[in-house]
C-alpha cells in the first residue's frame, strides 16, 4: 500500500505544479472549436515543451485528428489540444484509430475534462516508465489520495478502433471502454462506476486529449508518436442513456 500510495502522489505531482492550459492556434473539429496549447517552456504534464504546430496537430482529409510527439532540433515536444466551451454533465465518447497496446515505455495519452488538479475525470494509458509489456488503462478522479477513485487494468486489447468514455453525471461517473466503433449493443471490455467524493460539479472544466511523455523523457526507442482519433461526441445528460 505505501509503494501505490508513494505512485499516485508523485503522479499528482508531475502533473500539478504548473498550469496545464496554454494557449496557441485553435482548430475546428467533430463540432468544437479546440485550443492547441503551445509552450516553449517545459510545463506540465511531465514537464514537456508543447507545440501548436500543424506538424504536432492536424485534422486529415477523412476528418480524423492526429497528435503527434515529435523531435525537432534536438528537442521533443508533445501535443494536447482542449474545447473552448465546457459542457458539464453527460456522456463523453473518443473513438480512436491508434494501437494504444504498443505505446512506448514513455509515453502517455490523456482523454478528460479539467477544470483544476483537483477537479479533473481521466482515462489514461501508459506505461509509466516502467520496463513492461503491456501499458496500464487507468480510470482515475482527482485528486488522487488512495486506491478508491482509481481503477487500473493492464491494457491488452490489440484493435486500433477502440472507444473510450464517460458518463458523468450528479451521482458519479460511468467510465467504459470499447472495442469497436458501432456500440450499439455492446458490452464494454472494461468498466468502472464510481460514487464518491471526488465526483467534481460542472464549472470551468475543458475536455482535453494529449499525448505526452512521462517524466519529459524521450521515448526509449527514439521513434515519434501519432495518436488518431476518429471523432469525439459529447451528449448532454438525459438526452440519452449511455452504452452499459
Amino acid at each position: 500500500m505505501k509503494h501505490v500510495l508513494a505512485f499516485i502522489f508523485s503522479v499528482a505531482l508531475l502533473t500539478s505544479y504548473a498550469p496545464r492550459q496554454a494557449q496557441g492556434t485553435t482548430i475546428q473539429w467533430s463540432g468544437y472549436e479546440w485550443i492547441v496549447k503551445s509552450s516553449p517552456r517545459p510545463m506540465g504534464p511531465g514537464p514537456n515543451l508543447w507545440s501548436d504546430s500543424p506538424k504536432s496537430v492536424w485534422v486529415d482529409s477523412r476528418g480524423r485528428l492526429h497528435l503527434k510527439i515529435r523531435q525537432e532540433n534536438g528537442q521533443w515536444y508533445c501535443a494536447e489540444l482542449y474545447t473552448r466551451e465546457s459542457l458539464g454533465y453527460g456522456k463523453y465518447l473518443f473513438y480512436l484509430d491508434s494501437r494504444l497496446d504498443k505505446l512506448n515505455t514513455n509515453v502517455s495519452v490523456g482523454l478528460f475534462v479539467h477544470a483544476s488538479d483537483t477537479k479533473e475525470i481521466d482515462i489514461e494509458f501508459s506505461k509509466w516508465g516502467e520496463n513492461r509489456r503491456y501499458p496500464y488503462q487507468q480510470y482515475v478522479l482527482q485528486p488522487r489520495v488512495d486506491g478508491s477513485n482509481i481503477q487500473r487494468t493492464d491494457y491488452r486489447d490489440r484493435n486500433p478502433l477502440t472507444a473510450h468514455g464517460f458518463l458523468w453525471s450528479k451521482a458519479g461517473v460511468a467510465f467504459r471502454s470499447f472495442v469497436g466503433h458501432n456500440l450499439k449493443g455492446k458490452k464494454p471490455f472494461n468498466h468502472w462506476d464510481y460514487v464518491g467524493p471526488s465526483n467534481p460539479k460542472p464549472s470551468t472544466e475543458k475536455v482535453h486529449i494529449n499525448l505526452w511523455l512521462y517524466k519529459g523523457k524521450p521515448p526509449t526507442d527514439g521513434q515519434e508518436t501519432v495518436l488518431v482519433l476518429d471523432r469525439f461526441v459529447f451528449q448532454q445528460r438525459g438526452r440519452q442513456a449511455a452504452n452499459r
